[in-house]
């Protein structure tokens, strides 16, 4: 039951028999440094709560052994929410690196899964989610953005 890859698979040109592009999303700006990690971890929070079935938020290989091995040849860079939380966030500098791991994350599962798979679904619905995740995290957290962010 995955979820992670890391292959740089290009998007898909166009939308034949439901087949989706990945989502093209605007990177995030730049923030106040000093706000970075109240954000990132607002924007996880937020995002785990979205997560219902709980299927990003561990390593795949981790809590299913037995698709180590094949998960680990298609997926070069593993990446989970709890991955995110425990490893990476407490050396982001800025915001763009965790939207970066959470399209890692994202973009993981659909490689993995493929375009017919329910968990493929889930992935790309939370990935075009990211960004207003964020917009509104700032918004709770009285972060300043431009105004392509600023959507009320």
């Amino acid at each position: 039951r995955d979820l992670h890859s890391s292959h740089d698979s290009s998007r898909k040109k166009t939308v034949v028999g439901g087949y989706q592009y990945y989502p093209d999303l605007p990177a995030w700006p730049e923030i106040n440094p000093r706000k970075v990690h109240r954000v990132v971890k607002l924007v996880l929070s937020k995002l785990r709560s979205l997560d219902t079935e709980n299927c990003f938020e561990n390593p795949v290989h981790e809590e299913y052994p037995d698709m180590a091995e094949e998960y680990l040849k298609r997926v070069s860079t593993p990446m989970s929410f709890s991955t995110i939380e425990q490893l990476q966030l407490p050396n982001y500098e800025r915001v763009g690196e965790l939207q970066e791991d959470l399209i890692l994350t994202f973009r993981n599962c659909c490689i993995f899964n493929g375009e017919d798979s329910e968990f493929y679904r889930q992935a790309i619905k939370m990935w075009q989610s990211i960004n207003d995740t964020f917009t509104e995290a700032c918004r709770e957290l009285q972060v300043h953005l431009p105004p392509r962010f600023a959507k009320t």
